[in-house]
């Protein structure tokens, strides 16, 4: 129970720790992120970008499975697919990657709409 914030803090400070020196620099631009992270961590910046939107999905999700103790799963799909749409307007996410997403999401419920109206459901 107390790992799950532990891990969700650890991540939020790496990130913070990633962006503060390009903050005390003057202008901070929040599309620029994955630049901040590239140029700290020496990753590409495709990976800081996933980097950036992981941290930040883990911080919306990790306390949402907290608190409904991980049997919500249609309520994080909502959750994680609104949490990166933004991103994916501010650059940080690619939208190939994003649809790639939603397809497998959707993949997934054809299979269990195809058990269900071929006989295999309840």
């Amino acid at each position: 129970m107390m790992n799950k914030a532990l891990i969700s803090l650890f991540l939020f400070f790496v990130l913070v720790s990633a962006i503060s020196p390009a903050y005390a620099t003057g202008g901070f631009d929040v599309s620029s992120v994955p630049t901040y992270i590239d140029e700290q961590l020496g990753v590409g910046e495709f990976v800081g970008g996933l980097l950036a939107s992981l941290v930040l999905l883990c911080i919306i999700m990790l306390p949402l499975m907290y608190l409904t103790k991980g049997k919500a799963y249609s309520v994080y799909i909502v959750f994680g697919l609104l949490t990166l749409a933004p991103l994916v307007g501010l650059g940080w996410l690619p939208v190939w990657l994003y649809i790639i997403i939603i397809l497998l999401i959707a993949l997934g419920f054809g299979k269990q709409l195809a058990g269900f109206f071929g006989g295999l459901g309840r």
